[in-house]
């Protein structure tokens, strides 16, 4: 079910997998983080490489994750402590997710993604 996307989708950055990163997105996923990336291809080929590198050196603990489904729509909220050293600098924060998947042919995709800390 699309919980359990978003637990791959999660465990996927944890350890750094951009191939399960990429097949969960469906092709025109928007990635809202500061600016929009428009398409999967594009935040794949771009800013996913940074992503990575900053979930490498920090810890991610989600406290809270809700997920409610309407028909083939899923909208996931997760609430998550964000902590380690990045860049030299000390990280501890509250990273906010959103995340708005489709279920087409029985498989969901992330159409979209909002983070904000």
């Amino acid at each position: 079910p699309a919980g359990l996307a978003v637990e791959r989708f999660h465990k996927a950055f944890q350890v750094g997998d951009k191939e399960t990163i990429r097949a969960l997105l469906a092709d025109d996923a928007m990635i809202v983080e500061g600016g929009i990336d428009r398409s999967a291809d594009i935040y794949v080929s771009g800013h996913l490489k940074e992503d990575i590198i900053y979930f490498s050196h920090v810890t991610s603990t989600a406290k809270e994750i809700n997920v409610s489904i309407i028909d083939d729509i899923a909208i996931a909220v997760t609430v998550s402590h964000v902590s380690g050293v990045y860049k030299n600098e000390e990280v501890d924060e509250l990273m906010y997710e959103t995340l708005v998947l489709k279920n087409s042919n029985g498989q969901w995709k992330i159409a979209h993604i909002h983070w904000s800390s």
